[in-house]
C-alpha cells in the first residue's frame, strides 16, 4: 500500500485553528510535519505561524527545511517545484521585510509579481501592488500614485484620515460590508483613545505590509452578523500608525487591552439604550430582507 505525503481532512482542521490559537496549535502542526515530512505546505503554514508570532529565527529554519526536502523530492519536476517555490518567496519576502533587508524584500517581490502573471494567478495581485508601494518607500523612491489610502497614508500619515476612513466605511448605509461599529460609539473618540494605548498593544505579523492588534470592548458592534466584544486595529508594518478597525468576534489565544471602561463612560452618559441596529434594518428593507 502506498504511503499517503499528507492527510487533507485533518491538516484543513488545523490551520483553520492556527491563526486563533498559533502557541497551542504550532506543536500540532509540528506533530503532522513529523508524520507526514513531504506534506510541502505544512512546512509553509508553520513559517507563517512563526513570523505572526515574531519567531523569526524559527520561521527562516523551517523554511530552509522546506526548501531543502522540496528541491530533493522534486528535483526532476520543475512544475511541481516552482509551485512550492513561489508558496515559500511570500515567507522570504515577510522574513526580508523583518530584517529590514528591502533590497532584496524588491527582488523577491518583483520575481513573486512576475511569477504571478506568468501563472495568471490573481491570489495576491492587488496585495503585491501595495507591497511594492511599501518595500519602495523604505529605499526612498518617490511616490507614485496618490489615489490609493494606504499609499496616502504610507508617505503622508494622518489620524485624522484615519478616523474618517473608519467613519465612512461603518457610517455609510450603501457600504454594507461584513462588519459595523454600532451607531451609539462615538468612533472619533475611541480611536483617537486606542493611538494612545497602540504602543503598548502587542502586535501580530498577520499580512505582508501591517500588523494586528487586539482591544476589548463589549457590544462594540457587528462581524457577519454576530456581536463583537472586541476590535482588530491595523497599524502600518514597525509603526503605530493606525490604519484601520473593525469589530470581530473572537481573539483566540491573542493577547488584547481591555477598553471598557469607555463604554462604562457612555453608559453613564446615557442610560437608555440607542437603537444600534438601524443601518441593518435599512439594508434589510432596501433589499426586501427578513
Amino acid at each position: 500500500m502506498e504511503k499517503k505525503f499528507f492527510n487533507e481532512t485533518y491538516f484543513s482542521k488545523i490551520v483553520e485553528k492556527s491563526y486563533l490559537y498559533p502557541n497551542e496549535y504550532i506543536p500540532k502542526i509540528r506533530e503532522y510535519i513529523n508524520q507526514y515530512p513531504h506534506d510541502f505546505f505544512a512546512y509553509y503554514h508553520l513559517a507563517k505561524i512563526y513570523l505572526v508570532l515574531g519567531r523569526l529565527d524559527d520561521a527562516k529554519k523551517i523554511l530552509k527545511e522546506n526548501n531543502r526536502r522540496s528541491r530533493a523530492k522534486f528535483a526532476s519536476d520543475k512544475h511541481r517545484l516552482d509551485t512550492l517555490q513561489l508558496q515559500n518567496i511570500i515567507v522570504k519576502i515577510k522574513i526580508d521585510i523583518c530584517e529590514g533587508n528591502w533590497e532584496q524584500a524588491l527582488k523577491d517581490t518583483n520575481f513573486f509579481i512576475a511569477k504571478l502573471h506568468e501563472s495568471k494567478c490573481e491570489l495576491y495581485s492587488s496585495s503585491s501592488l501595495s507591497l511594492q508601494t511599501f518595500i519602495k518607500y523604505h529605499l526612498g523612491y518617490p511616490i507614485e500614485d496618490k489615489k490609493f489610502y494606504f499609499t496616502q497614508q504610507l508617505y503622508d500619515y494622518s489620524l485624522e484620515k484615519t478616523i474618517k476612513h473608519i467613519l465612512e466605511h461603518h457610517q455609510d448605509e450603501n457600504d454594507f460590508n461584513n462588519s459595523m461599529i454600532y451607531e451609539y460609539i462615538d468612533i472619533k473618540k475611541l480611536f483617537t483613545e486606542i493611538s494612545m494605548l497602540i504602543e503598548q498593544a502587542k502586535k501580530y505579523y498577520l499580512n505582508f505590509t501591517d500588523e494586528t492588534c487586539y482591544f476589548k470592548y463589549d457590544s462594540i458592534g457587528l462581524n457577519s452578523n454576530d456581536n463583537c466584544n472586541f476590535i482588530m486595529v491595523k497599524t502600518i508594518y514597525g509603526t503605530n500608525k493606525i490604519l484601520t478597525g473593525y469589530p470581530t468576534k473572537d481573539v483566540g489565544g491573542y493577547e488584547y487591552i481591555d477598553l471598557n471602561y469607555l463604554r462604562k463612560e457612555v453608559e453613564t452618559v446615557n442610560k437608555e439604550k440607542p437603537k444600534q441596529l438601524s443601518r441593518i434594518a435599512k439594508f434589510k428593507v432596501k433589499y426586501n430582507m427578513k
